[in-house]
């Protein structure tokens, strides 16, 4: 997994995040921010051939959590 110490932080700033549930087993869960985390960034990284985005998550300026956007169900942004 690659180093996200420093990441460009001029990404979309995340109002709340939305996992897919499982069938038959749990629903969609939401994060918002406020809740676990004091941030999230939607940043996307360049690998040369093809790009990855992730919402990066900030609890006490650290980073805490990265998850990989493929695998949210929606994303909620701030607006300007």
């Amino acid at each position: 997994m690659n180093n996200f110490k420093s990441p460009n932080l001029n990404g979309k700033r995340v109002l709340s995040i939305t996992f897919p549930g499982l069938e038959g087993c749990c629903p969609p869960t939401s994060v918002v921010v406020g809740e676990l985390f004091d941030k999230m960034i939607y940043y996307c990284e360049y690998l040369g051939e093809y790009g990855i985005d992730w919402v990066l998550c900030y609890k006490n300026e650290q980073l805490a959590a990265q998850h990989n956007a493929k695998f949210i169900q929606s994303v909620e942004f701030e607006t300007e």
